[in-house]
């Protein structure tokens, strides 16, 4: 398929989800999703990409408003008394910021550091030298996370949970896999195992595995409203 067929067909599933394309090419689209394995993986990473996309742009327009509200000061003459009405612009977008930084944590997709990432732990072992312990655990890993994007967060769990009775994992190894039982506890309806966890690993001074203040914030409030519903 050339560039141009590449082109055409990127056109088509982005007219699709902007609700531009006809009836009897909507018809087609949805029937070639159907019946065509490839293009629905072409779709769904689509759908996935740009889903991404928005979350970044929502996530750097948070993190930007939430920089600008806190630089910013209100203009109060030194002898005058502050008053309500001098602070209330400050306060009501600083109200409104949060608000929606909370709504955004409360039912945003979690994303743990990738699997480029993760690769990182094993990438300096000859996995065909490992015990056979070593490798149960290294495959369990790689196990839990292929559940929790497949949805079976029951099975993420126990696998996570195996990989966590060796007792030789390397820190960055072992704070990757106790991040991912957080989610995975979360998911399948595990609330307070996921606080417990939660709280053990935010109080970590000497942390190293790279998840960002975003998702812990992510996970805090989703936590925080599975435990209150």
């Amino acid at each position: 398929m050339n560039s141009k067929d590449d082109y055409q067909r990127l056109e088509t599933i982005e007219q699709y989800f902007n609700g531009s394309l006809s009836v009897d090419e909507t018809a087609n689209f949805e029937n070639a999703l159907k019946n065509d394995f490839d293009f629905s993986k072409e779709v769904s990473d689509y759908q996935k990409l740009t889903n991404m996309i928005k979350e970044v742009t929502i996530e750097q327009n948070i993190i930007a408003t939430l920089d600008k509200l806190e630089q910013e000061e209100p203009i109060i003459p030194r002898k005058k008394k502050t008053s309500f009405v001098t602070l209330f612009p400050y306060l009501s977008g600083l109200v409104a910021a949060c608000l929606i930084f909370v709504l955004y944590a409360s039912f945003s997709v979690i994303q743990l550091p990738g699997s480029e990432n993760d690769l990182t732990i094993v990438r300096d072992v000859d996995v065909s030298i490992l015990s056979p312990v070593e490798k149960k655990v290294f495959d369990s890993f790689y196990a839990g996370q292929s559940y929790l994007a497949e949805g079976q967060f029951q099975k993420a769990v126990q696998s996570f949970q195996v990989v966590l009775k060796n007792n030789n994992l390397r820190p960055y190894f072992k704070e990757a896999t106790q991040w991912h039982l957080v989610l995975a506890y979360l998911k399948s309806g595990q609330i307070q195992e996921a606080n417990h966890l939660y709280d053990e690993l935010s109080s970590c001074n000497d942390c190293v595995y790279p998840i960002g203040k975003i998702d812990k914030a992510k996970l805090w409030w989703q936590i925080f409203w599975a435990k209150i519903f």
